[in-house]
């Protein structure tokens, strides 16, 4: 018997769907694509926009469409949304994931597997040992939010903070060393680690722990990569952690949204300017070669024109290396649904493209400071003529090399061109 899976959405969401991947190929199933008639369509759904969540469910009738009698399972965070019988799928929400393979052979169409994602008060942990969808493994540490942004979804669709138990979290990491040489951390708040257990200071303590496991069993050839962090979420010591690691890659992506005091209140994010500003300036303090990453939303209700150019002001002045831009989307269901929203669509693709444009410049001025010097790559795969993979500072770079089996290997590399989206460089001896 064949199945797919089809994954929208957030590292969580790929995580998980690779645990379904494991799960249905241990129980002799083939993994095919979505053309080749598979018994079984898993589609793993988001909802973080409506946009996301529309791409959910076009995916769903191009599968009905091609496969009409393929038994399709429709999952994640659309179904938690809204859990509406849908005629011939079956519907399984983020709670009865780890038991979704015997749902599959379980259940018939019309079916409808869903409990109140409040009610959940333990970490469901998702053994996952092969990835067939990247070449890097992920672990999710952590699920939940309590934040309650007044833009999100996401706290209504995963619930309340729950972690994998730290003993778990640091074996785990030891067995997938074995065949992967980057980890990534991932969860919907990883900063939020440990809070269900009563920690104060459950993420740095973990990371902490991780580090002092790793050295003690004198692990090699590894790198961990985090996730998204709030800046409100991030202290001196924790940098300085990262930084100084022989594990931690010196990449932070921040979860900043916009950088205009007013709006940030508005998005309920419990931190303004200042605090985004101290944080990037920690980080280059301590390494100023250090890649920072941030996610932007512009077009925000209430977000005036002088609002706007406040954000593009700061954007330009602050230390951040690369930028993902995203139109404001009203999200039904959340608190932003009663305010009055002003900016328009025409409006938005003028702000998005004046950032994008601001974003692009920063992305190659800081390749360009990267010119001439030695990185540390993880090969991932080929590509034309040369082989790619990322540094630990989260470059992407391109190498002209004769050797093969280079898949999951690290080498040093110089760079010395800028390429369209990364660098190019030679093997250092």
């Amino acid at each position: 018997m064949k199945f797919t899976v089809k994954t929208l959405g957030c590292k969580v969401n790929q995580y998980e769907s690779e645990f379904i991947i494991n799960s249905l190929i241990k129980k002799g199933l083939q993994y095919v694509n979505l053309d080749e008639s598979p018994d079984f369509i898993i589609i793993n759904s988001c909802t973080v926009t409506d946009e996301a969540k529309r791409q959910s469910f076009q995916i769903l009738r191009k599968a009905k469409r091609i496969n009409p009698f393929s038994k399709i399972i429709l999952t994640g965070c659309v179904v938690d949304e809204n859990n509406k019988l849908i005629d011939d799928i079956i519907l399984v929400s983020n709670s009865f994931k780890p038991k979704i393979t015997e749902i599959i052979f379980n259940s018939k169409p019309g079916d409808i597997y869903i409990k109140n994602i409040f009610n959940e008060k333990k970490f469901h942990e998702l053994e996952v040992k092969n990835f067939y969808n990247t070449t890097r493994a992920f672990l999710k540490i952590q699920e939940g939010c309590t934040n309650f942004c007044t833009y999100c979804i996401i706290p209504y669709v995963r619930g309340k903070p729950r972690s994998l138990e730290k003993k778990e979290v640091i074996n785990s990491i030891l067995k997938l060393s074995k065949n992967y040489n980057e980890i990534v951390l991932c969860g919907i708040n990883i900063e939020l680690y440990g809070i269900d257990f009563g920690e104060k200071n459950g993420f740095y303590n973990l990371l902490c722990e991780i580090e002092n496991e790793l050295d003690k069993k004198n692990i090699k050839d590894l790198r961990i990569r985090l996730t998204s962090l709030k800046p409100d979420k991030i202290n001196e010591n924790l940098i300085k952690l990262i930084i100084n690691s022989k594990y931690f890659c010196n990449h932070f992506h921040l979860s900043i949204q916009n950088f205009n005091d007013e709006v940030l209140k508005l998005m309920n994010r419990n931190y303004d300017y200042k605090k985004i500003e101290e944080c990037v300036n920690i980080i280059k303090s301590y390494d100023n070669n250090a890649n920072i990453g941030a996610d932007i939303i512009t077009g925000f209700i209430n977000e005036t024109e002088e609002k706007f150019l406040d954000n593009v002001v700061k954007m330009e002045k602050i230390d951040i290396n690369y930028f993902h831009i995203f139109p404001f989307s009203l999200k039904k269901g959340t608190k932003a649904e009663n305010f009055k929203e002003i900016i328009d669509k025409k409006e938005k693709k003028r702000r998005v493209k004046i950032l994008k444009d601001i974003a692009n410049k920063k992305k190659t001025n800081f390749l360009k400071k990267n010119l001439n010097t030695i990185h540390r790559v993880l090969i991932e795969k080929k590509e034309n003529n040369y082989f790619s993979g990322y540094s630990d500072n989260y470059l992407k770079i391109y190498v002209k090399i004769d050797l093969n089996q280079l898949k999951n290997k690290f080498i040093n590399v110089i760079v010395y061109e800028v390429s369209q989206d990364g660098l190019k460089g030679g093997v250092s001896l």
